[in-house]
């Protein structure tokens, strides 16, 4: 592979899935994202609970619980808004 064609991909699948425009695929990427702060989140929590600072497993769980609250709302008008075919208007 060329190093034209490494430069001309996207950087990851949510790039790719804002360059299609496809509302599964953007939704996807929405989710995996937060995936990954909730991974984050889980650790910063252990951590926090184990140095003494028991507050911060209820203050982390709540920050978690809204984070996928609000992603699952996102991507539900994401896809019901679009119909097969159509690009999302919110992006």
């Amino acid at each position: 592979m060329g190093s034209s064609e490494t430069r001309s991909r996207p950087a990851s699948a949510y790039a790719a899935a804002e360059a299609c425009g496809a509302p599964a695929l953007i939704a996807d990427g929405d989710h995996a994202r937060v995936d990954g702060y909730v991974s984050l989140s889980v650790v910063a929590s252990a951590f926090l609970v184990w140095i003494g600072w028991h507050i911060a497993d209820t203050l982390i769980g709540i920050a978690i619980t809204l984070a996928i609250l609000k992603v699952t709302w996102d991507s539900w008008h994401v896809i019901s808004a679009t119909q097969p075919g159509e690009e999302p208007s919110h992006r």
